[in-house]
């Protein structure tokens, strides 16, 4: 007994070979999906690369500069109009939450709707600070809110996310209530050119305002959000921006006074705005 443990402890069996290959043989079958997912995920990212390549597909948009700025696109004087109260700065948080440096929020008043010359309404606001003139704007309103129309630019480029800042959410947001459903009216103005158009109820014994929007995006007009982001997130463009013209008028009368105001105001001033744009002929074609 002692000689054949000892034989037994001196020369151990040899590993049998075929259970060791049938071993591996299950753990590959085992992980064959695997290794088969694997296969797809790198077959799928080559696919997608080439077809990136292949397509010329963007999914993150390249910058476009303006050609000036909204200030310096917009004189101080447009045919009766005259510019007023302009916002110079804004306080960081609003900047901020605005999302852009690209900006001009001022106030054009009518001339002739107030009852003066255009030389005379300059002079009574050259000269006086930014709450003086802003003052003077609340005044003049009084007379007649139509010949008032508050301006806001922004402009926007390199996103292709949610268009912000449209004054369904941030005249609500500020504690406002919509009078009227917003609606799309085409307006022209010798341009494929239709706006958003919403009343608001005013706040604190202030009057109703009336108040349109809409979109420079890519070179032509929107006045639909949605399709301003459905124009930026096309992946077959590599560039885009756009940018959102809107105006408000207090209102003290029918709306079609106001409405008419602004429609006047936007044939003399649109040639300005469209100025500080892009060319889009540069960029689209590329």
């Amino acid at each position: 007994m002692t000689r054949q443990y000892e034989d037994e402890t001196q020369h151990p069996a040899a590993p049998d070979w075929r259970a060791a290959l049938g071993s591996a043989a299950g753990v590959a079958l085992r992980h064959r999906a695997f290794v088969v997912a694997a296969i797809v995920l790198v077959a799928a990212a080559a696919g997608l690369n080439a077809a990136v390549g292949v397509l010329r597909l963007h999914f993150k948009k390249q910058a476009v500069p303006m050609r000036m700025s909204f200030a310096e696109a917009m004189p101080e004087v447009i045919g009766t109009w005259v510019q007023a109260a302009r916002e110079e700065t804004i306080d960081p948080d609003v900047l901020d939450a605005l999302g852009t440096d690209k900006y001009l929020f001022c106030t054009y008043i009518n001339a002739v709707g107030v009852g003066m010359t255009v030389g005379e309404l300059q002079k009574l606001l050259h000269g006086r600070s930014l709450p003086e003139q802003k003052a003077e704007v609340i005044r003049l309103r009084r007379i007649n809110p139509a010949a008032i129309v508050n301006l806001g630019l922004t402009y926007y480029t390199g996103k292709a996310d949610t268009v912000a800042h449209i004054p369904e959410r941030c005249y609500i947001g500020d504690g406002f209530d919509i009078l009227t459903s917003p609606a799309t009216l085409s307006w022209g103005l010798d341009r494929d050119l239709s706006v958003r158009h919403i009343v608001f109820e005013g706040q604190a014994g202030q009057p109703p305002c009336e108040v349109v929007y809409f979109f420079h995006v890519n070179g032509r007009y929107e006045a639909d959000s949605l399709r301003v982001r459905s124009a930026l997130q096309s992946l077959l463009q590599r560039y885009g921006y756009y940018a959102k013209i809107e105006l408000m008028v207090m209102l003290n009368s029918t709306a079609m006074t106001a409405r008419s105001s602004m429609q006047d105001f936007l044939a003399v001033a649109l040639p300005h705005i469209e100025a500080a744009l892009p060319d889009w002929r540069q960029y689209g074609s590329r």
